[in-house]
């Protein structure tokens, strides 16, 4: 799990072991490098793929160390690590990285799109709504408004009720911008094909797995 190179396709099984699977051996070997990794300034997908591990798994001092490294980075590198923040495993990390997307120091970023990071975990998403409806004005403060449109499409990986739900309730805060209804009726008609699909599928799967 340290050397990229002798890996075919190493970032997407490093975040299918490390991420999804919660396989201690390369979460171990991402954090043994952890400064190593934020001192370097690669580009590389794999070392993007090392730095949502670390941030995935980090304490609030590795934490610290990454809004740092992105406030001292540049290009492409700096894009990564602000993303990568965006891989987070609970509630009170996902508050701090939407926190630190609406504050002074990403004035020179976008970030409308990035708040689908910390969606992508489907145990975050009630709690992500909740802060985005409490957020509503900081929200239309910090992106800019030809963009606040798309924001319905940080939802796009949705696929349940709950989803639906969360949309719905945002959507009276957001429905006055100019083109947002249209995305959201495109977003949730997506998001509600998907969940239906998966009610209809749930009896068959459950059988299979049960015999």
């Amino acid at each position: 799990w340290t050397k990229p190179s002798a890996t075919k396709h190493y970032n997407h099984w490093l975040e299918l072991a490390a991420i999804h699977l919660q396989l201690p051996a390369p979460r171990l070997a991402i954090q043994a490098m952890s400064d190593e990794l934020l001192q370097t300034t690669s580009t590389h997908r794999d070392h993007y793929a090392q730095l949502k591990v670390l941030a995935h798994f980090a304490d609030d001092n590795t934490y610290s160390k990454m809004e740092q490294a992105y406030l001292n980075a540049s290009g492409l590198n700096k894009r990564y690590l602000l993303n990568a923040l965006g891989f987070v495993n609970n509630v009170q990390r996902m508050q701090r990285y939407y926190d630190f997307l609406l504050s002074d120091a990403t004035n020179n970023d976008f970030i409308d799109y990035r708040f689908q990071f910390p969606f992508f975990n489907q145990s975050l998403r009630p709690a992500i709504f909740e802060y985005l409806a409490s957020h509503t004005q900081q929200l239309h403060e910090h992106i800019e408004l030809g963009s606040l449109q798309w924001f319905p499409f940080n939802f796009m990986t949705g696929c349940s009720q709950t989803v639906l739900e969360g949309m719905d309730r945002l959507l009276p805060r957001w429905q006055h911008l100019s083109g947002y209804i249209e995305k959201h009726t495109e977003i949730r008609a997506q998001v509600e094909s998907c969940a239906r699909s998966v009610t209809q599928q749930e009896p068959a799967l459950m059988r299979f797995f049960t015999h």
